[in-house]
């Protein structure tokens, strides 16, 4: 995966540039490519669960837009208190 990939590489530059093999601007780009990718992965997913749920209510949904009432046992666990 890519993000692990990049996880990795990340890791590695900090390292060096803690230890003076690399300067601060290499370090700093590898750290903005790993949270770029992340976040993509992060909209690729919300794009996958959006179009589930499309799909889903396309299909002719089944769920009622109705709220369930309260539960009665609820209710009497208060009262006994």
């Amino acid at each position: 995966d890519r993000v692990l990939q990049l996880e990795r590489v990340a890791s590695i530059s900090h390292t060096r540039f803690r230890t003076g093999l690399e300067n601060y601007f290499a370090s700093a780009d590898s750290q903005r490519d790993l949270y770029l990718e992340r976040r993509q992965a992060i909209e690729l997913q919300l794009r996958q669960e959006v179009n589930t749920v499309n799909l889903y209510k396309a299909m002719g949904g089944g769920w009622d837009e109705v709220l369930p009432e309260r539960s009665t046992s609820a209710v009497a666990v208060r009262t006994a208190n």
